[in-house]
């Protein structure tokens, strides 16, 4: 009889705690960090839907709208991105982060072909961030792109003078993009 009573206290404490841990309201933290997992996987629906959520909770907080901006990107969304980039910019104090900022509303905006926007964002992402290697390439990649290789090429120059922050595999392909335009624009 005092094993089951044992038993039956014991299963009733598990109970409880099972119950006040799924009734215990999700913060925009958490929100947030369970949309970060979802992005790691690609599931970028329901990344969106968690971001949003965090979103609610804190509409202050300038991460919660870069990371729904870059989920919106990865899932081919390039204007609700853009849009997300925007308020994101307009509450963030930092300026690495806003040069992050910048660097994502300008990919989204390359990706719509909106090329004159791009290049002032990556400017942007330059001027307050000028360690960061990607935006420079992404400029490269416009003036590549335009034909302006004169341009195309001191980007490029720029990106391979980085130590960090490009793959081996990419800064091969940097390369030898680059010795081709050298060769060409003699």
């Amino acid at each position: 009889m005092m094993i089951v009573i044992r038993m039956l206290i014991v299963a009733a404490a598990i109970l409880s705690i099972g119950v006040e841990a799924s009734c215990r309201r999700m913060s925009a933290n958490d929100y947030n960090e369970r949309g970060m997992t979802h992005s790691e996987r690609d599931q970028w629906d329901l990344a969106i839907v968690d971001f949003s959520e965090a979103i609610k909770l804190d509409p202050s907080e300038s991460t919660y709208y870069f990371n729904r901006g870059s989920a919106y990107g990865s899932a081919g969304k390039f204007e609700e991105s853009i849009a997300d980039f925007n308020k994101a910019i307009e509450l963030e104090t930092d300026n690495k982060h806003l040069a992050q900022n910048y660097t994502n509303r300008g990919i989204s905006n390359y990706a719509l072909g909106r090329l004159d926007e791009a290049i002032a964002d990556f400017s942007s992402a330059v001027e307050l961030n000028p360690e960061e290697p990607k935006p420079y390439l992404q400029l490269g990649s416009i003036y590549d792109v335009r034909r302006q290789d004169a341009k195309a090429i001191a980007y490029y120059r720029k990106v391979l003078a980085f130590e960090a922050g490009i793959s081996e595999s990419d800064r091969r392909q940097l390369e030898a993009r680059l010795k081709f335009l050298e060769s060409v624009s003699r």
